[in-house]
């Protein structure tokens, strides 16, 4: 375990006691009560993120690793809330992938990028005829709460 430890960086995860070392490209090694580590297996959630479990005092959370990766090794100046990474490729942990950025950032970068293609179906008001390019877009124009509209 030495020789990693030395050849990448390293920190503590917060909040934990010395319990997890996490690296830039997200490995997380758990120190375990005996004085034994191991390397913790990632898993890769519906929607392809990576993810890892973190036990304290019994408890077990799910962590992304993106979020654990930036908020150790990237400063956020602005505290901007959301982290992007910036090829697209959501298992692609190395923090210099990674940027803080907005939540109206974010979903710019999948549009400008291509990520977000999604296109959604227009809304056509029966009694009219008259077609909306979504929801949202139809209750504004009808003056109707979203979801009354929805309905």
């Amino acid at each position: 375990m030495k020789a990693i430890v030395h050849t990448l960086d390293w920190k503590y995860l917060p909040g934990y006691n010395k319990k997890y070392l996490l690296n830039k490209i997200g490995v997380v090694v758990s120190f375990l009560p005996n004085g034994s580590s191991r390397v913790l297996n990632s898993r890769v959630d519906r929607a392809g993120y990576e993810t890892v479990r973190l036990s304290k005092n019994g408890k077990t959370r799910t962590f992304f690793l993106h979020r654990l990766i930036a908020q150790l090794f990237l400063p956020n100046e602005h505290n901007k809330t959301h982290v992007n990474h910036k090829n697209g490729i959501k298992d692609n942990n190395w923090y210099e992938n990674l940027e803080w950025v907005t939540h109206s950032e974010n979903v710019q970068h999948g549009y400008d990028t291509g990520l977000n293609n999604t296109s959604r179906a227009k809304i056509i008001d029966k009694s009219t005829g008259k077609i909306y390019n979504s929801i949202s877009h139809a209750a504004r124009e009808l003056k109707i709460n979203y979801s009354t509209c929805r309905a």
